[in-house]
């Protein structure tokens, strides 16, 4: 992979949040998901979603093939059982009363959320908010205040699409192809100049904005002749990192307005799954809602015949100078530019290598990426330190659960011997984090300084 280019498994999206189900999937059975190139396993456990890696650690059976046992998840294999918080409760080769290993527990994410019937999850912790289906708090239309009407958030099908997740957000977020990619639905007016929009950037997110005249051919109004073609609206386009994009329309004449959500959950290299939602006032009557749903789902059919036929196969720069952009394209420029900036520096790992004090040398430490290597005895003075943290200990010296925190480079290293000698000589995990200090995976009784070498030099 090019660091110039985005794929469906780059790291840096193991730092955000992603749609991986919808709630309806979930049900008395493990669910196996793929993210990024990774497996996971959701379950209904204790009620509530739970998540894990999709692999028993004892074979690496994947737990998805598994099932729901006494409110355990149970691996297929040899019938080990899980509890909720990913803790394995039962080994049935094992004698009764003997001790299961520490290690035998789950790995879990950083966070998993249900929430308007879509099942988020984030392997790590996220540099960014969850998305919402609904506009943000006091960003409602101004005419149509939610006390007004009833607001109703529809769920439309979700979809396993064969493309480059990116390429499906640029798609979204881009009006100049309505003309010729939806003549039968949105774009059956013709071509129409697109002015310039305001952007406004909020971090890792965006909205662009844009009031114009459009031909509203598929306003009722207009086709029964009370209304006129020519209407005003106001578009707001918003986006997030890395994978979620939004859409409110207002339309200035009636009224009347729609929010548009568009998430893409990057599965593998080459697949992805699409999730949408359409919220909107006076959705109450069911054959409205389908009616609602299965012209917004024949748009997404218009976009995706040219996924097929011409976009296919296509990776997605991140730097803008590799495409050719013209004044329309500002949001799709500026989605680039906030993608690009979402992944800086949280792709390949640098090596990050631990070094304890205990008698003035390391023993083992791990670099990025739970990979384990030996390190030699040496310290500078730019390194980051790290307090204690209450994670078990197994008989081997590993953690059988990590918890992570920040820490700023440069940090003093103490220089009392009580302080030295608890010092340990294991590093499960550590990450560059965007601002350049080390987050670090601790364990009980644990203490130990940290430097991070980039891959082009040598460890001395």
């Amino acid at each position: 992979m090019s660091t110039a280019e985005f794929t469906n498994i780059h790291p840096a999206l193991l730092d955000y949040w992603h749609p991986v189900a919808l709630s309806q999937e979930v049900t008395s059975a493990p669910l196996g998901v793929r993210l990024a190139g990774q497996g996971w396993v959701l379950a209904r456990m204790d009620g509530a979603v739970s998540a894990f890696a999709d692999a028993c650690p004892h074979r690496r059976a994947r737990l998805s093939a598994g099932q729901i046992v006494a409110g355990t998840l149970q691996c297929r294999y040899h019938g080990w059982r899980y509890g909720a918080d990913g803790t394995c409760t039962l080994i049935p080769a094992l004698d009764q009363g003997a001790s299961i290993p520490a290690r035998a527990a789950l790995q879990r994410p950083a966070g998993v959320a249900e929430h308007d019937g879509i099942i988020w999850l984030a392997p790590r912790t996220p540099r960014a908010p969850r998305p919402a289906l609904a506009p943000p708090h006091g960003h409602w239309p101004a005419s149509q205040q939610p006390q007004r009407q009833p607001v109703t958030t529809v769920l439309m099908p979700a979809l396993r699409v064969p493309s480059n997740a990116a390429l499906l957000i640029d798609n979204f977020l881009d009006e100049a192809h309505f003309p010729f990619v939806h003549a039968a639905t949105i774009g059956g007016a013709g071509p129409e100049p697109i002015a310039r929009p305001e952007i406004d950037r909020d971090g890792l997110a965006f909205t662009a904005v844009r009031e114009h005249r459009f031909t509203n051919m598929n306003d009722p109004g207009v086709k029964d002749g009370t209304l006129p073609a020519v209407q005003r609206r106001r578009m707001t386009y918003g986006y997030r990192a890395p994978l979620h994009a939004t859409l409110l329309l207002e339309f200035l004449d009636t009224g009347s307005w729609q929010f548009l959500t568009f998430s893409a959950q990057p599965e593998d290299a080459g697949s992805c799954r699409v999730y949408q939602s359409l919220t909107a006032p006076g959705l109450t009557d069911p054959v409205q809602v389908k009616d609602s749903v299965e012209y917004e789902m024949s748009i997404f059919a218009e976009d995706l015949d040219l996924q097929r036929h011409a976009l296919s196969g296509l990776e997605f720069p991140l730097d803008p100078a590799a495409e050719l952009h013209i004044r329309a394209d500002r949001i799709s420029v500026e989605f680039r530019r906030v993608l690009a900036e979402a992944v800086k520096g949280l792709g390949p790992r640098r090596d990050c290598v631990a070094v304890p004090l205990r008698a003035g040398r390391a023993v083992t430490s791990g670099p990025c990426r739970y990979e384990r290597t030996t390190v030699p005895p040496w310290m500078t003075s730019g390194m980051c330190a790290a307090g204690s943290a209450s994670t078990p200990m197994s008989a081997s010296g590993s953690a059988s659960r990590t918890t992570r925190s920040a820490h700023a480079p440069g940090a003093s290293v103490p220089s009392s011997p009580s302080a030295q000698s608890s010092l340990a000589a294991v590093l499960v995990a550590a990450r560059m984090t965007s601002s350049g200090g080390c987050t670090l995976a601790r364990m009980r009784n644990s203490s130990f300084w940290c430097r991070c070498i980039p891959p082009s030099r040598s460890v001395p």
